[in-house]
């Protein structure tokens, strides 16, 4: 979890129709919610930015590999991967948050 106010960073490609859209328009709209009841949620939205590919990306690359893998695995998941250079922060205003209830 983020403490309030840290954008959250999404590890991504320069080339996708996504970041291209948000390049042009940085307002984005994001959720996420439990597959399972009572179905908990949170809606945010604000802006986002986004980060020229390879520009410093590769700290960032390996903090958000570091979350999901193991660190003697991070590198090997980081070179399988090597389109996808760029950073997408999303620095969100939480609007609604709600448990399904």
């Amino acid at each position: 979890m983020k403490k309030e106010g840290s954008p959250i960073s999404i590890w991504t490609g320069h080339d996708r129709a996504w970041v291209q859209n948000l390049r042009r328009d940085p307002r984005v709209a994001f959720t996420a919610q439990q597959a399972q009841p009572p179905y908990g949620a949170v809606a945010m939205c604000d802006h986002a930015g986004v980060s020229a590919p390879g520009a410093d990306a590769r700290g960032d690359i390996r903090r958000i590999a570091r979350r999901y893998l193991p660190a003697d695995e991070c590198d090997a998941c980081i070179a399988a991967w090597p389109r996808l250079r760029t950073i997408v922060r999303v620095h969100p205003v939480i609007i609604g948050a709600g448990d399904g209830g």
